[in-house]
């Protein structure tokens, strides 16, 4: 049985099932847990109680490796798995798209203090209540990033799970909330996402990429897997690493052009799933 984890929120969890269909599609029984934050997640990978599951570069290179904000995707991911490596792990080739940090708020809020950029928050230092899971309050790269380089100072922080962020706008506990770039729940909410000209809080690149011990890859996931269909484009070498993810619009696609080709029994029409938002 392969066990894959997602971290709770809705690009996480998808990625995770489209982990989880190329598994069953080569024979494989698979499970599904949650690991409710960065932390839990890597000491799982680490321990081998999961498999794999959807990291970010900019995630395992701050958090997981407590390094410097670094701008330049390519040197981040190296650095990413390098250390991985080094410790038994694999961080596979990372995704072209980013999931990088914003800040939401709603029209209410944007109309009233005149909102348009997340540094217009300096303006109204202990006026809006802010949304946000607790690592966000903790990680170098959340909280603390807002106030020093946006002069952000919040009325109350209202730390809630990951997964209900968006709880505390629906209930009208928060007027702003801490948001992922590919996340459907702004749009759907009719929030105002904030332009971020200081690019200070989008800062260090958000790729997504599958985070594996290198010994379930070796002797358990690559010979049964073709990589070459499950990647962006095919791997015409020995290289053992591929991206297994896609943005949240190109999903069905994904799923249509990679998955069901693989398998008879996943011909049917695709259905979506009841954990999306």
């Amino acid at each position: 049985k392969v066990v894959v984890a997602d971290k709770g929120f809705a690009e996480s969890k998808l990625v995770a099932q489209l982990y989880g269909l190329v598994l069953e599609s080569q024979g494989y029984e698979v499970s599904y847990v949650r690991a409710a934050s960065t932390g839990i997640a890597d000491a799982a990978i680490r321990a081998g109680t999961v498999d794999v599951y959807p990291e970010y570069t900019g995630t395992a290179y701050l958090t997981v490796l407590n390094r410097e904000p670094n701008l330049d995707p390519a040197a981040v991911y190296a650095a990413v798995r390098d250390a991985y490596g080094a410790a038994g792990l694999l961080a596979l080739s990372p995704s072209p798209y980013q999931n990088g940090n914003e800040v939401a708020c709603t029209k209410a809020i944007v109309r009233r203090f005149s909102l348009k950029d997340i540094a217009d928050l300096r303006r109204v230092p202990g006026q809006v209540v802010y949304a946000a899971n607790a690592e966000h309050v903790t990680r170098s790269d959340g909280l603390a990033l807002l106030s020093r380089d946006y002069g952000v100072l919040w009325r109350g922080i209202d730390v809630v799970p990951l997964d209900d962020r968006y709880g505390a706008i629906r209930r009208g506990e928060a007027g702003c909330v801490y948001a992922f770039g590919t996340e459907p729940q702004p749009a759907q909410l009719g929030l105002v996402v904030l332009a971020d000209r200081k690019q200070a809080f989008a800062g260090t690149p958000y790729q997504n990429f599958a985070a594996s011990s290198a010994i379930f890859i070796a002797f358990t996931f690559r010979p049964r897997v073709d990589w070459s269909l499950v990647c962006w484009s095919t791997i015409a070498s020995s290289d053992d690493t591929c991206m297994l993810t896609a943005p949240m619009s190109m999903t069905v696609s994904l799923v249509q052009t990679v998955v069901l080709p693989l398998t008879p029994k996943l011909a049917s029409p695709i259905t979506e799933p009841s954990w999306l938002p």
